[in-house]
């Protein structure tokens, strides 16, 4: 016996940052999703347990020597797939 399979397409869960990739203590970030379609349902996690489910927010870097770990993950309210995308910013002292 055959079944037919099919396989969706999980929605891409690729952002910008305003700043570079590497910010200064203090430092407040606007970050944005570069994929904003209607139907998807956006879910940002930053260190402290904040979260926020707009395609654009903004985050303060509030230490200096610390690497900052933001997760973005990204799901289709039509077929429920989904994709997460983790990057890690260090943040330094101000000159």
């Amino acid at each position: 016996m055959s079944r037919l399979i099919t396989v969706l397409q999980a929605p891409n869960a690729a952002y910008t940052v305003s700043s570079t990739a590497i910010v200064c203590q203090n430092d407040s970030t606007y970050f944005t999703v570069t994929n904003q379609a209607a139907g998807l349902n956006y879910l940002w996690t930053f260190p402290g347990n904040i979260y926020r489910t707009t395609p654009v927010t903004t985050f303060g870097f509030n230490k200096a020597d610390t690497n900052y770990n933001v997760a973005l993950r990204v799901t289709s309210s039509s077929n429920g797939c989904f994709a997460i995308n983790n990057k890690i910013f260090p943040s330094y002292a101000k000159p």
